[in-house]
């Protein structure tokens, strides 16, 4: 029989790499800092401010960027950051591992920020993610005028994907927004 390494040996070594060889490297602040902004898809000192409660995160990201070669600058003004998809996983699932709590409420926090940025679709997505199925149905109705005003359902079925009947049925936002949708398909 051959001997061949499973999906779960790779994350297992992948993290333990990534442990040792960037995490292990930064300061405790850092990896707090990296483990608390790592559901971002996209980061900005603003950004990260809300989610963290701190002042400096733009001069954090400009650091880690300079520091490790997994936190990328992206092209434009004023700097924005992401995270390599490898080492977002890893402090994704150490994140959910030490404090699920933690994990919705950063979903939470970043869903609030970017509705407040105008950013519903990301919003939408952050609030699936914290479990907050208020957050997400308020979030839900706030875009459902655009929705009806373009005569295109296609936007709202994205928001409600993946979001099962039960679900639906919990909170009267998304019932609403749910009975819309098939009215008009």
């Amino acid at each position: 029989a051959g001997h061949g390494t499973t999906s779960v040996d790779f994350r297992r070594y992948l993290g333990a790499y990534l442990q040792s060889q960037v995490l292990d490297t930064l300061t405790p602040d850092q990896v707090t800092f990296l483990l608390q902004t790592s559901v971002l898809e996209e980061l900005d000192g603003p950004l990260c401010n809300a989610i963290t409660g701190r002042g400096d995160s733009s001069a954090v990201l400009d650091e880690l960027a300079r520091r490790i070669q997994l936190v990328i600058e992206l092209d434009g003004w004023p700097p924005r950051y992401r995270y390599h998809h490898l080492l977002a996983d890893c402090l994704q699932v150490k994140l959910r591992g030490s404090d699920a709590d933690a994990w919705s409420q950063i979903h939470a926090k970043a869903a609030r920020w970017l509705a407040e940025q105008g950013e519903l679709d990301s919003a939408i997505r952050h609030a699936k993610n914290s479990g907050d199925l208020g957050l997400t149905g308020e979030l839900v109705w706030s875009g459902i005028i655009p929705c009806i005003g373009s005569g295109r359902p296609d936007r709202l079925r994205s928001w409600l994907t993946d979001l099962d009947d039960r679900q639906l049925e919990k909170d009267r936002w998304l019932s609403l927004s749910a009975s819309w949708l098939s009215l008009q398909e």
